[in-house]
C-alpha cells in the first residue's frame, strides 16, 4: 500500500511540474498601457436671461433651475433658494465678489442688486462648492455676471433696450456701451426701471410699485501678460413695495467697487489679487403707503460696509491643475428704529462687525 502511495505521488508531481513549466511558455507580456483622464471639473448651470429687458428682477431665472427658487418678498426683494436653503446660506456673487444684504429682511436682496437688464449670466454651481468659491457657502453659490467688457471687439459697440409691463404699467430702459483699443478698454452703463401697483381680477394691490437706477462702469487694461480691472457700480432704489413684509422699500443706496489684478508668471502660473467694496444705505417703513397710528409708525435705517481681500495663485497642468489662496472680507452692519412722530423713539436693533478669514487649495 505504501508503494502505491509513494508511486502515486511521484506521478502527481512530475504533471504538476510539466504543467507549470507548460503554464511558464504560454505567458505573454503585454504592452504598457496609458489611462488619460480629464481633471474634475465643478458641475454649473448658466443661464442667459432671456428676454431680460422685460424681467423685474434677476432671481426669477433661478425658476429655471431644477432645485432652485425664488422668495418673492417685493417686486425687487428675490431671495434665491436652492434645495431648502435660502438666504445668507446661498453665497451670491456679483462679478466675483460677495453680495451682502444690509436688511435683515432682504428687502435689498443680493441677487437684486444687479438688475436684469444688466446680466450677461447666472451661474449656480451645483452640489458643494468649492472653497475657493467663497465663505460660507452651505447652500451652494450663485454667481451674477453683469454686462461688462469685450476683449475681442475694437472700438466701440453697445446695445439698447426698452421694455414695457401691462400689469404695473412698468417701464424699464436699459444702455450699455463699450470702446477697445488695442490694451485698453472702457465699459459703461445704467438701468432705469419704474412701475406702478401691479393690476389684478379684483383690483390693484397697494403697495407693489417698484423704483430704481443702477450706474455702472469699468476700465480694463491687458497686454496678454497682466490684466488689470477697475470696476464699480451703484444702485440707487426709490420707493418700492414688499408686501410680505410688514415694511416697504424707502429708498436702498449703495454699490460695490472692486479693483482685480491678475498676472502670468511662467507658461503654468498665475496670481491673482483683488480688493473690493462695498457701502449700502437702506431705509424702510411701515406708513408711507400703509395705514398706521403715529404711535405705530415706524422707520428702519441700515447700513453695511465691507471690506474684501482674495488672493489666489493658480497653476495648470495636463491634470486639471491646482489653485490655492485665501480669502478675508471685515462686515459692519447696523439697524436704527425710530418714530417719526417721536423724537424720544429710537432702538438700536443692531450693530455688529463680523470678520472672517479662508484658506484654500
Amino acid at each position: 500500500m505504501n508503494h502505491k502511495t509513494l508511486i502515486l505521488l511521484l506521478i502527481y508531481n512530475l504533471f504538476t511540474t510539466a504543467h507549470a513549466e507548460e503554464s511558464e511558455k504560454q505567458v505573454e507580456n503585454l504592452e504598457d498601457l496609458s489611462v488619460l483622464g480629464a481633471g474634475y471639473q465643478p458641475n454649473t448651470v448658466k443661464l442667459l436671461p432671456e428676454s431680460s429687458s422685460i424681467l423685474q428682477d434677476t432671481a426669477d431665472v433661478l425658476k429655471k433651475i431644477p432645485g432652485a427658487y425664488v422668495n418673492k418678498n417685493g417686486a425687487l426683494s428675490g431671495i434665491a433658494q436652492y434645495r431648502g436653503l435660502f438666504g445668507s446660506r446661498v453665497n451670491v456673487q456679483a462679478d466675483g465678489v460677495q453680495v451682502v444684504e444690509s436688511c435683515s429682511n432682504s428687502m435689498d436682496a443680493a441677487m437684486s442688486h444687479v438688475p436684469a437688464s444688466m446680466v450677461d449670466a447666472v451661474i449656480l454651481q451645483r452640489g458643494i462648492s468649492p472653497i475657493s468659491q467663497g465663505m460660507e457657502t452651505l447652500g451652494g453659490s450663485i454667481e451674477v455676471l453683469s454686462k461688462s467688457l469685450d476683449s475681442q471687439a475694437e472700438g466701440f459697440s453697445g446695445d439698447i433696450s426698452i421694455g414695457y409691463s401691462s400689469a404695473n404699467e412698468g417701464k424699464t430702459t436699459a444702455l450699455n456701451t463699450r470702446y477697445k483699443t488695442d490694451n485698453h478698454a472702457i465699459f459703461w452703463g445704467l438701468d432705469s426701471e419704474r412701475g406702478n401697483n401691479q393690476s389684478t381680477p379684483l383690483g390693484k394691490n397697494i403697495f407693489t410699485g417698484l423704483e430704481r437706477d443702477f450706474y455702472s462702469a469699468s476700465y480694463q487694461y491687458d497686454n496678454g501678460q497682466q490684466r488689470l480691472v477697475l470696476s464699480s457700480n451703484y444702485n440707487d432704489t426709490g420707493e418700492t413695495g414688499t408686501p410680505a413684509l410688514p415694511m416697504d422699500i424707502t429708498y436702498a443706496q449703495g454699490g460695490i467697487s472692486q479693483l482685480d489684478f491678475t498676472t502670468t508668471l511662467n507658461e503654468q502660473w498665475k496670481l491673482n489679487a483683488a480688493l473690493s467694496y462695498q457701502y449700502t444705505k437702506h431705509l424702510m417703513d411701515n406708513y408711507l403707503h400703509r395705514t398706521q397710528l403715529p404711535v405705530s409708525q415706524r422707520a428702519s435705517l441700515t447700513r453695511v460696509n465691507k471690506n474684501g481681500f482674495s488672493l489666489q495663485a493658480s497653476k495648470s497642468n495636463d491634470d486639471g491643475g491646482v489653485s490655492f489662496g485665501l480669502d478675508f472680507d471685515d462686515v459692519d452692519n447696523t439697524a436704527d428704529i425710530s418714530n417719526p412722530n417721536n423724537a424720544q423713539f429710537h432702538i438700536t436693533n443692531f450693530d455688529v462687525n463680523k470678520q472672517r478669514i479662508s484658506f484654500f487649495t
